[in-house]
């Protein structure tokens, strides 16, 4: 008996919302046009104003390991990819291209990444109009201090005249958020929250030390005084104390005691090895790791955490570009090109391909299939710039794998039928009698027909060679093995009689 009840329509609107203080979690001050961040470091040690987080940027550490981190990925190449495959679709791409490479997207990127640091980033978008067509003349990256957000996660602007925020216009400021657990904080939860304490661990062992450092490099001068001593006398040695450290020579009246106080406690272990613990761990935050900011224990090691550093470079620019293409990108297409697809920005963070693999792999695919990559994919693929050459230097591919098989040998009639069956013929006419060309065309048609009708379906290379893995095993060989056993058998054969006749 089949059930016959109808499961309830789908609920449309949202109903966790953060509006109206319905997350209880925020109190119902939350009820307010601007929202407070949720970031209780924030709250508890800066007030909910960015300026601490500012001056944790201020540490050496910080500033190189999180440098190092924006710069890989400044330093990767960038693709626009068209939404579609109509020619509205590539015209969309190509203007889009042609924008970016005009406004320094590079520079804008490296701006944008500080996102990745306070937790959220805003860029405002300067557009014009040039041709009847909207243009973006530069994406001004503005300071994440001045803008808060409502309940309803949209963006306000903090000014003086609206100090809880003023909405701003619809597709003019690029934003995006990171770092939270959840998608109740518009705020995001930067990397400084995580490198607040390092820091402040880092800094205080320092001052610690540099006040070690002055002890040890300088003794304290004590200056005794007998009891009694009126209080006259005893300013006269406090002075004769202060004059030590800037005179090399100084008198006392008699009596008066005046002698060194050496530092007897070493004091590197307990500092340095604190500052180096933080460096630490503040490699492992930005980066994730420590042995590409640092020095590492092994080359296998390095390797694995340059890896690792590839991971967050790709991670970084899947986050910028998502955010790209969610707004700037589908923005100006369905501004100059309505019904287009929106072209989709993609930085090229994937590990570097290697070529040498790669044309072999191709150099198989053209052998077993005589088909050959285009210029335009040679030089995409392997850059610089190719021309025809002649067709005495051009290497004619072989069509066919001529390819044995054990098990089909073993299949095959035993040598002393085949003997008797070509025994008749002589010399040259034994090998003729094979009529070697024709059955291997037919042959080779029967091999590589189903993988010329995937070539024809328009697989692509990486297809084809999945294709090619899945296909070889079921490939019947047999009769090219049994064929070619029979030629090198007649050979072999003919060779002996020959040279027994010599």
């Amino acid at each position: 008996m089949s059930d016959t009840t109808r499961p309830a329509p789908p609920v449309i609107e949202e109903i966790a919302t953060i509006n109206d203080g319905r997350d209880i979690t925020r109190g119902y001050v939350d009820a307010l046009p601007l929202l407070p961040s949720q970031d209780v470091l924030l709250r508890a040690k800066g007030g909910g104003n960015l300026a601490i987080y500012e001056e944790v940027l201020r540490d050496d550490m910080v500033k190189a390991t999180f440098e190092q981190r924006r710069l890989a990925l400044c330093a990767t190449e960038w693709r626009i990819e068209p939404g579609g495959a109509g020619r509205i679709d590539r015209k969309a791409a190509d203007a889009l291209k042609s924008t970016l490479s005009a406004v320094d997207f590079d520079g804008v990127t490296d701006k944008m990444l500080y996102g990745i640091f306070y937790g959220f980033a805003v860029g405002e978008c300067v557009w014009n109009a040039a041709g009847g067509l909207v243009v973006l003349d530069g994406i001004k990256v503005r300071r994440q201090k001045r803008f808060g957000f409502a309940p309803d996660g949209s963006l306000r602007m903090l000014t003086s005249s609206h100090p809880l925020g003023e909405p701003v216009p619809e597709w003019k400021f690029w934003h995006f958020r990171c770092g939270a657990d959840n998608d109740d904080e518009p705020y995001g939860l930067g990397l400084a929250h995580w490198l607040y304490w390092p820091v402040y661990f880092k800094r205080a062992g320092m001052k610690a030390w540099t006040s070690f450092l002055d002890k040890f490099a300088q003794p304290t001068v004590v200056g005794e005084f007998p009891v009694g001593t009126a209080e006259g006398e005893k300013g006269r040695l406090l002075n004769a104390v202060a004059s030590v450290k800037s005179q090399s020579g100084l008198i006392i009246p008699q009596g008066m005691v005046v002698r060194l106080l050496e530092a007897t406690r070493g004091g590197k272990a307990d500092y340095l090895d604190l500052t180096e613990l933080m460096n630490r761990a503040i490699a492992r935050l930005v980066l994730t790791q420590t042995m590409t900011s640092s020095d590492g224990a092994s080359l296998s090691q390095a390797e694995v955490h340059e890896r690792m550093l590839q991971r967050i470079v790709q991670a970084d620019g899947n986050l910028v570009a998502g955010s790209f293409n969610r707004t700037i990108a589908r923005w100006l297409t369905e501004w100059n090109f309505p019904g287009a697809r929106p072209p989709r920005l993609v930085f090229m963070t994937d590990e570097s391909e290697d070529l040498d693999k790669r044309a072999n792999r191709e150099k198989v695919i053209t052998e077993t299939t005589g088909l050959r990559p285009t210029r335009k994919h040679i030089e995409e693929v392997y850059g610089g710039e190719w021309e025809e050459g002649s067709a005495s230097s051009r290497v004619t591919p072989i069509e066919v794998p001529l390819v044995t098989s054990r098990e089909a040998q073993q299949a095959q009639t035993p040598r002393e039928a085949r003997f008797a069956e070509i025994a008749e013929a002589d010399g040259q006419m034994a090998v003729d009698h094979v009529d070697l060309g024709n059955q291997l065309q037919i042959i080779a048609e029967a091999l590589v027909t189903p993988l010329l009708e995937r070539i024809r379906d328009g697989v692509t290379p990486e297809e084809l060679l999945n294709a090619l893995g899945e296909m070889y095993p079921a490939m019947d060989y047999s009769r090219l093995t049994a064929l070619l056993d029979r030629v090198v058998f007649v050979g072999e054969t003919w060779g002996r009689i020959d040279a027994t006749r010599g």
